[in-house]
């Protein structure tokens, strides 16, 4: 949840602790000294504290879930069926929530009431997952370019068989939306081990086929 203090020029966000492998970094946000009693806590963002992040949007909420031994996948799955909330996107290690001028008080307070009952519900432990720490940047070879590649024939493979074909559909977590493998590029083992711990994680890989299967080219 976003709180504004007596300072207009600071607000505190709260999340779990750490958001990434790392613990933010002290000119982002101040840890406590001490471990939390609970797994989510509040960090004070000064505003004019911006070293390292492009700006603060007090409208979104992200709530991680790497203390709580669960995916994030895993949290906003909770959220919908349970306490009918629908978060905005999910990924491995958090859960991200946008605000807008119709969101009511009651609505936070539900919110905050099923975090709160989660947080009590969630053993305490660091799950890591290998595929998503930080990549070298490199993605697969493009054979051909995307327009062709969508013309060509292709047939199903299952992901386990896909590493050195060439892939012939977008493949993207939605939201954000943004392909992770495109069409004529050349498909990495790291690639097809990504996708099974999205599906893993419980998020929501689009562009396979019904059966989970990936559109390579013949």
């Amino acid at each position: 949840a976003v709180q504004q203090s007596g300072d207009a020029n600071q607000a505190s966000v709260t999340f779990a602790v750490p958001l990434s492998s790392a613990q933010p970094s002290a000119s982002i946000a101040q840890a406590p000294a001490d471990p939390p009693s609970s797994l989510f806590t509040a960090h004070h963002i000064p505003e004019d504290r911006k070293d390292g992040v492009w700006d603060f949007d007090r409208s979104k909420l992200l709530v991680s879930t790497w203390r709580a031994e669960s995916s994030g996948g895993g949290l906003a799955e909770l959220l919908r069926k349970r306490y009918h909330l629908e978060m905005e996107m999910a990924a491995p290690y958090y859960v991200l929530g946008i605000t807008g001028a119709a969101d009511t008080e009651e609505g936070f307070k539900r919110l905050g009431k099923a975090l709160e009952e989660l947080d009590g519900e969630f053993s305490p432990g660091v799950r890591v997952w290998p595929w998503a720490r930080e990549k070298d940047g490199k993605s697969g070879a493009a054979v051909y370019a995307a327009g062709t590649a969508i013309e060509l024939p292709r047939e199903l493979v299952e992901l386990s068989r896909c590493a050195g074909r060439i892939a012939a559909s977008y493949l993207y977590l939605y939201p954000p939306g943004i392909p992770f493998l495109v069409p004529g590029e050349e498909i990495h083992s790291r690639d097809w081990e990504q996708m099974e711990g999205f599906l893993e994680a419980g998020l929501p890989v689009r562009g396979l086929g019904p059966d989970g299967q990936i559109a390579v080219l013949k």
